[in-house]
């Protein structure tokens, strides 16, 4: 009797399994998001097509300097023949006007927000440039911000027009083209770093499912197999093994065919054991749909937008040696690799991160990035003989490039600097 009791339940269990499943799985993209998506990918094809652009990219993540964690995203970064436009899309409808030196939907300020696109994005042109000091060790990096209304319907005020860095689908190829047209045409060999750098931060994580919902963001791969992980694989797709009956006679089976990273692919059916983490940094902490992790049979495909986990920078790139992450065997910590980049007597370009100061609040010495958020020097201000402690602050504000050159580094991995003169 109850053997029988439990074969019934298992095939209901079955049967639940299959259409839960198949429910969750057939989950469709919100309108507002689909349409945003749409305008970013027809202004990514658009501006690859302008005979002056190199190279454009979707969703390319630049990690804030200034924090441990997060990163914030450009939507189309446009590699031109003078250096990188960082574009930023809004597919806004009604009217935009002009506020406190920048721009803002009408309906928006109304509703007590505040004008900040153009100050964002001036933001992560900063950071940009800021990791490319450490990574392309380039302080002369070209860049240049331009916002791009993409919705037909949006009327933009002659204030708002009168913005260089905004423009419309319909002027977009002039405005791209007179945002650099002062910036001197670069070489072959910097064209091909500033191609380098954007590969080197690739774009967010994404899942999706069957009906057409997708979710960028980041996806922790632990629980995965260690041959289903980003550092071997691009991407998965997932598929249902069977339809209803199969799934009541052999149980619940999914196929994963998994891209890897070498140009080959593997198949394998598995049971649905395995899950995956997803976060959307701007959303929420516990994930797509407040599920912390999602079976992974729920979904139907499973794409990984940058192949080192976790991309909290690029610890691996250091001055001149430049090479995408390889698949993960034996590592040594990341403190021991990246103290064996810098040596005594070499000439590196930073950035200023913060100000040491005595107990008076007066300035000592200079806390200097050498890989932002990866590795760090210590400057002292005796070392600045020929510049007068008053006006540091303002010579070499936080964020600001400076050269050093290394003069000690400790077996723990403290670096001293000297202060290089350009």
């Amino acid at each position: 009797m109850n053997t029988n009791r439990k074969f019934v339940s298992g095939l209901f269990d079955r049967i639940g399994w299959f259409f839960s499943v198949k429910k969750i799985r057939d989950a469709k993209m919100d309108e507002y998001t689909r349409k945003s998506l749409e305008s970013e990918l027809e202004v990514v094809k658009m501006v690859k097509n302008y005979p002056f652009v190199k190279d454009a990219f979707h969703a390319i993540r630049i990690p804030d300097p200034n924090r441990k964690y997060g990163a914030g995203e450009i939507d189309v970064l446009a590699l031109t023949e003078r250096g990188y436009v960082l574009i930023e899309c809004k597919n806004y409808s009604g009217k935009v006007i002009s506020n406190n030196d920048d721009i803002i939907q009408e309906k928006l300020l109304k509703q007590g927000q505040s004008a900040h696109i153009i100050k964002k994005l001036r933001k992560k042109e900063k950071h940009l440039k800021r990791c490319a000091i450490s990574t392309l060790q380039d302080d002369a990096f070209e860049t240049a911000i331009l916002t791009v209304f993409t919705h037909s319907d949006v009327e933009l005020t002659q204030d708002v027009q009168r913005f260089n860095c905004v423009a419309t689908l319909e002027n977009l190829e002039e405005k791209l083209c007179n945002s650099m047209s002062d910036r001197p045409i670069l070489s072959k060999e910097d064209l091909a770093k500033y191609a380098e750098l954007a590969k080197l931060f690739g774009t967010w994580d994404e899942i999706e499912f069957s009906g057409g919902k997708r979710n960028i963001g980041d996806i922790n791969d632990d629980n995965l197999p260690k041959k289903w992980t980003r550092s071997m694989i691009k991407m998965i797709k997932v598929r249902i093994v069977g339809g209803l009956f199969s799934t009541i006679i052999r149980g619940p089976r999914i196929e994963l065919l998994a891209y890897k990273r070498d140009g080959t692919s593997v198949k394998e059916i598995v049971k649905p054991v395995y899950k995956i983490k997803h976060k959307t940094p701007w959303k929420t902490k516990d994930g797509i749909d407040a599920m912390k992790s999602l079976p992974i049979e729920y979904l139907q495909t499973v794409r990984f937008g940058h192949n080192s986990q976790p991309l909290e920078f690029l610890s691996e790139v250091v001055s001149n040696n430049r090479s995408e992450t390889q698949p993960k065997r034996y590592q040594r910590p990341r403190s021991m690799k990246l103290n064996s980049q810098f040596y005594v007597g070499k000439e590196y370009k930073g950035t200023v991160k913060k100000y040491l100061c005595d107990g008076k609040g007066v300035i000592y010495a200079l806390l200097i990035s050498l890989v932002e958020r990866g590795k760090v020097g210590r400057l002292k201000c005796k070392e600045m003989n020929d510049i007068s402690y008053q006006w540091i602050e303002t010579i070499f504000a936080v964020g600001n490039p400076i050269n050093v050159k290394v003069k000690s580094v400790s077996k723990e991995g403290k670096i001293e600097l000297e202060f290089v003169k350009e």
